[in-house]
């Protein structure tokens, strides 16, 4: 997909966006453009697939642990305990120079994490200390 989106962005970026890089691979597109916008839906298309593979390998995986002891992955205490996606966009919201904006974050193999007290962290988590 990056690949491909790579090859359309250094067709439009200095034609059409007046945008210059030093290496290739900075290849991009404004996000409001049609380029832009064409490679976020993909992004999050990849993501969504994503989930949903991570999902049947984690079936099969409790599958054969069944299998092989002989009892429920729930009487194994197999659960899935967190599942997150890495290279992938987001729209956040963060202060930059004190004024509040609207960033598309691009966490390269990486994830956000969040204080305790972050608006949205489910309940049980609001009570955990870092070490």
């Amino acid at each position: 997909m990056a690949t491909d989106y790579l090859q359309v962005f250094l067709k439009v970026m200095q034609s059409k966006y007046g945008i210059e890089i030093l290496d290739r691979e900075l290849a991009c597109a404004p996000f409001n453009s049609p380029e832009g916008q064409d490679y976020f839906s993909a992004m999050k298309c990849g993501l969504n697939m994503s989930f949903a593979n991570r999902q049947v390998i984690l079936h099969r995986v409790r599958e054969v642990f069944s299998e092989v002891f002989g009892r429920s992955a729930e009487a194994l205490g197999m659960h899935q305990v967190y599942d997150v996606a890495h290279n992938t966009a987001k729209l956040e919201h963060h202060k930059v120079y004190g004024k509040e904006r609207s960033l598309l974050i691009h966490r390269k193999g990486a994830t956000r994490a969040f204080g305790s007290q972050t608006e949205g962290i489910p309940e049980r988590y609001q009570q955990v200390v870092s070490p």
